[in-house]
């Protein structure tokens, strides 16, 4: 027997694929997973899908931190308008430009409005505590109280006791060390919605992929036999090709960025 040549191994090679049911199914998943991408991406186009889940997500969020404050400062902030507060501050009280932004720009105007919001605590005092409901309620105060003086001028410097210069100073210190404090727990509250809020998003949209996919594979199944009843297999093959489809169609996406 003649050893085969590499030509002639390689379409051996290419027509046992070809012919292997395996890749049908495979192709027929990838498939699969383009239309359930493509259905998907139009309900997201078509409705306000991003905003009805993160101001969800927001109330949610502002209602525990406002219940939090109450047990950890003492004070009980409005949950409804600390959200106001807070659109008010990122887009200028257009609640539709804050929700619809991606949640990384969306806690981008965040971080932007609570610089407002710190520096002038009890104007927007809902606000404020929602966001540092966590903080040491000493720090809360001295933040609250503006307990910073305002630096003197050159002139009363030179004329002030060193006994007051020294107050003043040691005064200082305390609000910026509280301060940065406040601040760094605002931070990771921030963060830490952020975190959430992504990985919530993706999960509630594989999860829909993941349904999607099911019952798509599992009619297009059913169809051709109408009149045969529903078994086990059925539902395997669905359920695999369901399992399948995304990470198919996110395979041949991340092939197609890899071309020049």
């Amino acid at each position: 027997m003649d050893p085969l040549i590499p030509t002639d191994a390689l379409n051996q090679f290419l027509k046992g694929l070809h012919d292997s049911p395996w890749t049908t199914f495979l192709l027929s998943v990838s498939g699969l997973g383009a239309l359930t991408m493509a259905i998907l991406q139009a309900l997201k186009q078509g409705f306000p899908i991003r905003h009805w889940f993160q101001q969800y997500q927001m109330v949610k969020w502002l209602k525990l931190h406002a219940a939090l404050a109450k047990q950890n400062l003492g004070l009980e902030p409005c949950w409804s308008k600390a959200e106001e507060q807070i659109i008010l501050l990122s887009t200028d009280g257009d609640a539709g430009a804050f929700y619809d932004l991606e949640i990384e720009k969306l806690c981008g105007q965040w971080n932007a409005a609570i610089q407002i919001a710190t520096d002038s605590p009890n104007t927007y005092q809902d606000f404020f505590l929602c966001v540092a409901a966590r903080a040491l309620k000493d720090d809360i105060n001295t933040v609250m109280r503006h307990s910073c003086d305002a630096p003197l001028p050159p002139h009363a410097q030179t004329e002030s006791v060193p006994e007051d210069l020294q107050k003043r100073l040691e005064q200082r210190q305390k609000y910026t060390i509280e301060r940065t404090r406040v601040m760094h727990q605002i931070q990771r509250a921030v963060d830490s919605f952020q975190i959430k809020t992504s990985f919530r998003w993706k999960w509630m949209f594989q999860t829909a992929s993941f349904a999607l996919s099911f019952i798509l594979a599992y009619f297009a199944m059913k169809i051709p036999t109408p009149s045969k009843p529903v078994d086990a297999a059925t539902f395997i093959w669905a359920g695999l090709a369901g399992f399948l489809a995304p990470v198919a169609r996110n395979l041949l996406a991340a092939i197609e960025n890899l071309n020049p």
